[in-house]
């Protein structure tokens, strides 16, 4: 059983313009995927959240953002896209943790989602394994110094230098691919979340025979749960 998304995403990834947004895709780089299994969430709270249960085959894997013009110099980054086959997706569906209990979803509405929760303004992507390393960086970051913050001290500089001076990004940057250890192919990919804090779902991109062509994480920029 599944829950479907009443939303296609095709158009946000194929149209200049959509909902009255115009559009810009930025490709980010490839997410490292060691292990296949995906962790989607808030990157101060990765250590309590599980992977979605579903896999995909070890790899590395193009990010893609669609950001969407609010109005001038003002863009605000709408869905984040990890593509795993150039086959188009035909159907999408809810996208859950390994924790969450088929009773959970089951009876939700076409509107209703479970997502994860942001309260630092970011998300991301990033593998289970990958998230080991990470996690075990910011415990030795913040054992040394209590009152420490690992964005202000590490992640806004970097932020900064990634997108910071792209035309659609603001300057201290909206998307960044972070390595928690001197291994680049380690990566975590970390980006703004739509309008801000929230609860955000993600879902599989599904071909004609079921099989997963992509995830999606909307952060309800583009009016998708008007």
């Amino acid at each position: 059983m599944s829950v479907p998304s009443f939303n296609s995403y095709t158009k946000y990834f194929q149209q200049p313009e959509a909902d009255g947004y115009p559009i810009h895709l930025i490709e980010m780089g490839h997410l490292a995927l060691p292990s296949g299994e995906i962790i989607a969430s808030d990157p101060f709270t990765s250590y309590q959240q599980q992977p979605f249960s579903k896999q995909v085959m070890p790899g590395s894997y193009p990010v893609t953002l669609a950001v969407a013009t609010i109005e001038e110099h003002h863009y605000r980054v709408g869905l984040a896209k990890v593509t795993f086959s150039e086959t188009p997706a035909t159907q999408w569906e809810l996208a859950v943790s390994a924790d969450i209990l088929p009773e959970e979803w089951a009876t939700l509405a076409p509107n209703e989602f479970i997502g994860y929760e942001v309260e630092s303004g970011l998300g991301l992507f990033v593998d289970a394994q990958v998230n080991e390393h990470y996690v075990r960086v910011l415990d030795e970051f913040y054992n040394k110094r209590e009152k420490a913050n690992y964005y202000t001290e590490v992640l806004a500089k970097e932020f900064a230098s990634f997108s910071g001076k792209h035309p659609q990004s603001r300057n201290l940057g909206d998307w960044n691919v972070h390595c928690p250890t001197t291994d680049p192919n380690l990566n975590v990919m970390m980006f703004a979340t739509g309008w801000g804090d929230g609860v955000f779902p993600s879902y599989w991109g599904l071909d004609e025979e079921d099989n997963i062509v992509e995830l999606i994480t909307d952060f309800l920029v583009f009016g998708s749960f008007d």
